[in-house]
């Protein structure tokens, strides 16, 4: 997922996420510019959220998914997210 974060941000993306555990890779995320929160809770989601996207690690009972569910989020599985992405590659 880093490597995603990392790609959307180096296009202008505007990157949030959150992992049970602070590391490295949270760290290094937080310094190019996503806002990176420790533990999964429903308020983690910005009001502005409009796309999520989710590992496969990512259960159903996820507190974020099921608040982006309830809000009519986009999501996508980091698979579709790739695909969706190298489509406007050539």
């Amino acid at each position: 997922m880093s490597g995603l974060a990392q790609l959307l941000i180096k296009n202008s993306g505007v990157v949030t996420g959150s992992d049970q555990t602070q590391s490295a890779i949270t760290d290094k995320l937080c310094q190019i510019g996503a806002d990176i929160r420790i533990g999964h809770k429903a308020d983690n989601l910005d009001p502005q959220t409009d796309t999520v996207v989710v590992s496969a690690a990512i259960k159903e009972d996820n507190p974020e998914l099921k608040q982006a569910r309830k809000r009519g989020i986009k999501i996508y599985k980091y698979a579709q997210m790739l695909g969706i992405l190298c489509n406007g590659y050539e």
